[in-house]
């Protein structure tokens, strides 16, 4: 028959780890992440050694952090204490739901289903643009263009991606094809090979009607990756706007 001493184990400090450990399951999601503590800790605005406590469950979390580390983890504060070690009271008035991504981040993901919408879906063309070195005449892939298609304008192009994106146009542009050329159903796929003449005119390829355009910028911009224009003079944009650059996520 077991004794006293043989049934019973102290476990302070902390509760008795174990799979209902809520302390457990936050170290995992962590390292899974490959964060550290200290990294954890900055994302919620507390110390390394609460982080610490927290992990080998030495502190219950508050609701609020709860609902911190669930968005740190993308996911809901329910999920995260789901048969975890967590007290039924706290549970009760933890938040339905919580924000798992920051702003630019969601804005991003709205630009990348944009995009891939426009690249499969819409009578869309993309187009690239290389830059050449004056000395040696070498081109370099810097950017791809995004058109929309022949009956839109400025005024009507939707918005992608909110403030990190900017429609425009270009008048003086020549393309390899015209889109419209393009098997119904699937987006063409143009270069751009030069500049128009004097005239208006392209020497070699063809020139579009203004469609609107967006950039993705393959080299550092200072204006972000998706700088609607390269220098003052390249493009127009809508009537009352003035040129957009995103210095924040730009690269000099």
């Amino acid at each position: 028959m077991d004794t006293w001493e043989h049934s019973w184990k102290p476990t302070w400090p902390g509760r008795p780890p174990g799979p209902g450990s809520l302390g457990q399951r936050i170290a995992g999601l962590r390292v899974d992440r490959g964060w550290t503590q200290q990294q954890l800790a900055d994302r919620l605005g507390i110390s390394r050694v609460a982080v610490s406590h927290l992990e080998t469950d030495l502190n219950t979390p508050s609701e609020r952090t709860v609902a911190l580390l669930a968005g740190c983890f993308r996911m809901e504060p329910h999920d995260l204490v789901a048969a975890m070690s967590y007290p039924v009271a706290k549970a009760d008035r933890l938040p339905l739901v919580v924000t798992r991504w920051t702003e630019v981040e969601h804005q991003l993901a709205l630009l990348a289903r944009d995009l891939w919408w426009l690249d499969g879906g819409a009578a869309s063309s993309a187009s690239t643009v290389a830059s050449a070195d004056a000395a040696t005449g070498e081109r370099t892939l810097v950017a791809a263009m995004f058109l929309l298609s022949n009956d839109k304008n400025l005024d009507n192009a939707p918005d992608l991606g909110g403030s990190l994106t900017q429609w425009h146009v270009h008048e003086n542009l020549c393309f390899s094809a015209d889109p419209a050329d393009a098997p119904a159903g699937e987006p063409a796929q143009v270069v751009v090979v030069g500049l128009t003449n004097g005239d208006g005119t392209c020497g070699v390829g063809v020139k579009l009607r203004e469609s609107p355009m967006i950039h993705v910028w393959i080299i550092p911009h200072k204006c972000g990756p998706f700088s609607a224009l390269d220098g003052i003079g390249a493009g127009q944009v809508r009537v009352g706007e003035e040129q957009a650059c995103d210095e924040a996520h730009g690269s000099h």
